[in-house]
């Protein structure tokens, strides 16, 4: 579990490094989704960013490629745990539309998820809307995790 790049890590991680299936869930605040989405790197930041996580700058094919291994988009399968999604529809970090395309992405799979939209908010969450997503990843955590 965690937020933003933390997020992504945590994804990465149950996604690419859980051959005996120890990890039983994950849960996604804000993470980024997909490095080669357009709309993403329509975002000035995201080249910065991205070029810090995946230690390439995207000039060419290798490093698009690089790009794309570094994506828990691109890294999906049927194994994967199951993942909760919490996006705000006003993020200007992440796009909310990679969150709708990545939990599709998850369903083709038949991975169990659930995206938990946070209307008119942002990359943070604060007071009411905080509390929503922290209960609902303890909920999502004891589901998974316990039962």
């Amino acid at each position: 579990m965690g937020h933003s790049a933390g997020a992504h890590l945590a994804m990465m991680t149950a996604y690419t490094h859980n051959n005996e299936h120890k990890i039983k869930a994950c849960v996604s605040w804000a993470g980024p989704l997909n490095f080669i989405d357009t709309t993403q790197l329509s975002i000035p930041a995201s080249h910065l960013v991205f070029k810090k996580y995946t230690g390439a700058d995207i000039a060419g094919s290798l490093d698009s490629l690089a790009w794309k291994e570094s994506s828990p988009y691109w890294v999906v399968s049927p194994d994967c745990p199951a993942t909760l999604l919490i996006y705000g529809t006003n993020d200007i970090g992440v796009p909310f539309c990679n969150a709708q395309d990545f939990k599709n992405k998850l369903d083709k799979f038949k991975v169990i998820n659930s995206l938990l939209i946070m209307s008119g908010k942002g990359h943070i969450f604060f007071g009411a809307t905080l509390d929503k997503a922290i209960e609902e990843s303890f909920n999502w955590c004891k589901k998974y995790l316990f039962d």
